[in-house]
């Protein structure tokens, strides 16, 4: 006989599964990091809740934290947004004032040295997520449940 609690935790499971699957798509890896992150969204709150009885539950919440805010960035991909600008602040107002000057012009070498610099930044920051993420789950995924 099927126990009440096992039907109403498959309703919310379907409730909240078929939204993520029903935008899943075969094409680009941003669909496979969305799935992921769902479940670790779920095995966090599990964790980070009160009827969890492992000792250092809130250390595993913590980890898988980390591991779905991965995720989500590498489905996201606003790693260009990220860009510190105060950094290159400097640099960029006395770019813009010497353009404003006439002393200065966009040609295809700017645009070109500039798109290079920000892919550049995007491909480290998406490697550098990816590389994090991998060895988090390597070294914790058998002893979460522990």
């Amino acid at each position: 006989m099927i126990k009440i609690k096992t039907i109403i935790r498959g309703i919310k499971n379907l409730w909240f599964w078929v939204p993520i699957i029903w935008h899943d798509r075969q094409y680009d890896e941003s669909f496979l990091f969305r799935i992921l992150g769902a479940k670790l969204k779920l095995m966090e709150n599990y964790f980070d809740s009160e009827h969890i009885v492992i000792a250092d539950a809130k250390s595993v919440a913590s980890t898988l934290r980390t591991c779905r805010i991965l995720c989500e960035r590498l489905c996201d991909q606003e790693y260009l947004i990220m860009l510190d600008l105060v950094h290159h602040a400097d640099n960029f107002e006395d770019f813009i004032y010497k353009l404003n000057a006439g002393q200065e012009t966009i040609t295809c070498n700017t645009v070109g040295y500039i798109g290079e610099r920000w892919l550049g930044y995007e491909d480290y920051m998406k490697k550098q997520d990816i590389e994090l993420l991998c060895k988090l789950i390597n070294k914790h995924a058998f002893e979460w449940w522990q």
